[in-house]
């Protein structure tokens, strides 16, 4: 296991940072306090359940030299402007608001791995194909799933495809679930770097042309 010092602030600036983004469920999560990394090694932090002045406190009464990272203090980044103006000032009139902040990560967290057991579990019923230009589903299985399974059909696909785990924003997303649903039996759409496609009752999802790549992983579960 790699042990990270990320604690319960961080959560918090995180929960928030991902807010004005616009995140859904898996980005309100925040971090988790376990993810594997790669085979045989984990990352794990055991302190995000603290906050910053227990810690701190914690450390000067058994003599340890606290030390700070001089960009804590900037105010260049988002991060530090949430911790220096937005979170104290949503202390003033709420100050539990910071503990719920994090209780309400911990629940999203624990939804977003539910909805990945759930999609894992419909998974076969896809008939995910590989094919030369990417991946094939079976639209009718497609759209039996509810809204939220469909958008993270696209975001495992596209991830498999390009190696690039990113959320899908919320206007590639409703895109998707309008063309997946539509009537129309021939049609060809662009979604990030996927070129997505249909024929009578398949979908295809390949990598658009010019489109950067990550290193890319193998077929999904």
């Amino acid at each position: 296991m790699i042990v990270t010092g990320h604690h319960g602030d961080d959560q918090v600036e995180t929960f928030w940072e991902h807010l004005l983004r616009g995140s859904g469920v898996k980005g309100l999560g925040g971090m988790p306090v376990v993810r594997p990394l790669q085979p045989g090694l984990g990352l794990v932090r055991p302190m995000l359940f603290f906050f910053r002045e227990e810690i701190h406190r914690w450390a000067l009464a058994h003599g340890l030299e606290w030390r700070e990272d001089p960009s804590n203090r900037s105010d260049r980044f988002l991060r530090s402007r949430l911790r220096h103006e937005w979170i104290p000032l949503t202390h003033g009139f709420a100050p539990q608001l910071r503990r719920r902040v994090l209780e309400t990560a911990v629940r999203m967290n624990r939804a977003d791995r539910a909805l990945t057991w759930m999609l894992d579990h419909v998974w076969p019923s896809l008939d995910v194909q590989t094919i030369a230009e990417g991946l094939s589903l079976l639209r009718s299985a497609l759209i039996a799933l509810p809204d939220e399974l469909l958008v993270r059909t696209l975001s495992r696909c596209s991830e498999t495809l390009t190696g690039v785990s990113h959320p899908q924003g919320s206007r590639a997303a409703d895109g998707f679930l309008h063309m997946v649903r539509s009537p129309v039996r021939t049609w060809h759409m662009r979604v990030r770097r996927l070129e997505i496609s249909r024929q009578d009752d398949r979908i295809t999802l390949c990598i658009a042309e010019g489109a950067p790549r990550g290193e890319k992983k193998g077929s999904p579960p």
